[in-house]
């Protein structure tokens, strides 16, 4: 127990001396604590999109659901991941070119400029928020759940998620998105070693790679399986995780801020390269292990819990000290990010928009500081005391983001969008995601489909038929997104400064 807890311990110290150095190459501006002074390079950008894309899901959801339901919707999810670059190509350099023309610093001031609209700012204000916050709280109770397994109960739930939350404020306060992105790389390292390894010692406690593939075969030849031995995974259920997860990617707040914060477009092409090659790393190996860890473990209640278990039962103290890093690194690179556009939004957006005009650059770093402790601590009190439709809610997060798109897709790609659609857009739907997952329209409503997949539609139908029934919007700010330099092959081809 004492070898996990040093290599715990030794994990913080690390976060916090990055947080620190970064810091010191802080300057007291609003784009240089949000956006690191738009100057983070290809490596940095490439490793933390993925680490705060992929939060615990890669060592808890993602094996959980391969031990219960089967192996059967993985290639589902690396369609989606392979996709991920054509997000990047799409919309990614779009928002880093409109981000360099205007000096956006929020995803909220690119959906207002472009439509010439603070209502539209405003219902992509709440729809966020709404959305992000489950996942700050979610990301400190699953640390707290994990470490307190791994642990054996040495550092109780509360405690733990405590500690986590703790750590991240300091980190996040001190060293802005700079240090965020810093720190994003380092746990990314960390995910992606203990994911391999993760593999190779699970793959050797069941006879090696071959052996144990033949017993998975022979033994459970229900998860190899396109539905899984529940039956789970129908095609449509199939093609909604397709559909959402792209979307979802593409219009997750946190990314926005990386598109903003790359040195140049060609920043964005490592990313959009590497990605198919890191993702199939990083999420490939735990499935794997799953597998195999359902050989060892047959019939364990909470499937989640399958690689701790599998860290803590059969490999070294110092294997699940390590292991523990990743899960801890999963979840506070994804709440960090998540922390620090949103606490972005509120000085921006509603500081600044609303309350305070003419703040001084050095004024909206410290309302940023002092937002991202009062976000985290709520999400805190949330871990500690959790609702019963806190999971009701998560799911509908996920879902929900991707009803984004239509109007995403819009601001490059459709001069004719109104401001007016956009909203009855994303509210309309928006509607049936949260009516579903709340029970107030049956599931069965849409067979097996996820629910997104019909807001998805209505949201596209509504931005259509409402922009055509509204005046168009004004000329001038509609030229400047469809102009020659928000070309994105041109963008590309152009040197870097």
């Amino acid at each position: 127990m004492t070898t996990i807890l040093s290599i715990i311990f030794v994990y913080f110290v690390i976060l916090l001396i990055i947080g620190y150095l970064a810091q010191r190459q802080g300057r007291k501006t609003a784009e240089d604590y949000f956006l690191a002074n738009r100057s983070i390079g290809s490596l940095v950008m490439t490793v933390s999109v993925f680490s705060t894309l992929f939060s615990a899901f890669t060592f808890i959801a993602l094996p959980g659901l391969v031990y219960k339901t089967g192996f059967g919707f993985i290639p589902g999810l690396a369609i989606s991941n392979f996709l991920f670059p054509v997000v990047i190509f799409l919309i990614g350099y779009k928002i880093w070119l409109a981000g360099k023309k205007f000096g956006f610093i929020t995803p909220t001031e690119l959906f207002k400029h472009r439509f010439n609209s603070p209502g539209v700012e405003l219902v992509v204000f709440v729809v966020m928020v709404l959305l992000v916050m489950p996942y700050i709280s979610i990301q400190p109770m699953g640390g707290g759940y994990v470490l307190g397994a791994i642990t054996q109960g040495a550092i109780p739930y509360a405690a733990a998620a405590g500690i986590i939350t703790l750590v991240m404020i300091v980190y996040s306060v001190m060293g802005g998105f700079r240090g965020i992105a810093w720190i994003d790389t380092f746990q990314g390292i960390i995910m992606l070693l203990v994911s391999v390894a993760t593999l190779v010692a699970v793959a050797s406690l069941v006879g090696g790679f071959g052996l144990g593939t033949e017993r998975v075969v022979k033994e459970l030849p229900a998860h190899l399986t396109p539905a899984g031995p529940i039956g789970l995974w129908t095609w449509p259920l199939y093609f909604s995780w397709i559909v959402f997860i792209f979307f979802n990617f593409m219009f997750q707040p946190q990314i926005f801020a990386r598109y903003y914060s790359g040195r140049s477009p060609r920043t964005l092409a490592w990313t959009l390269a590497m990605w198919p090659l890191m993702a199939g790393f990083m999420l490939l190996p735990p499935a794997v292990a799953a597998l195999y860890g359902r050989l060892l473990v047959p019939d364990l209640a909470s499937a989640d819990q399958i690689i701790p278990i599998l860290w803590t039962k059969f490999l070294p103290a110092w294997f699940a000290g390590f292991g523990a890093a990743a899960v801890l690194s999963a979840l506070m690179s994804t709440a960090a990010g998540q922390l620090m556009v949103l606490s972005s939004m509120w000085t921006r957006d509603i500081y600044v928009g609303y309350l305070d005009r003419k703040a001084s650059q050095a004024r909206q770093v410290w309302v940023g500081r002092i937002a991202i402790v009062v976000l985290a601590v709520f999400g805190y009190a949330i871990a500690l005391h959790p609702p019963a439709l806190m999971g009701l809610l998560a799911g509908a997060a996920f879902s929900g983001i991707a009803i984004l798109a239509p109007a995403g897709f819009a601001v490059f790609y459709w001069r004719r969008a109104t401001a007016p659609a956009v909203m009855i857009s994303i509210v309309g739907g928006e509607i049936p995601v949260f009516f579903t997952y709340f029970g107030v329209i049956p599931k069965p409503t849409w067979g097996t489909f996820d629910a997104s997949i019909p807001g998805l539609i209505i949201a596209a139908v509504l931005l259509v038929v409402v922009s055509y029934l509204t005046a168009p919007p004004p000329k001038d700010v509609v030229d400047a997104y469809m102009a020659p330099d928000m070309d994105i092959f041109k963008a590309i081809r152009k040197p870097s400064a």
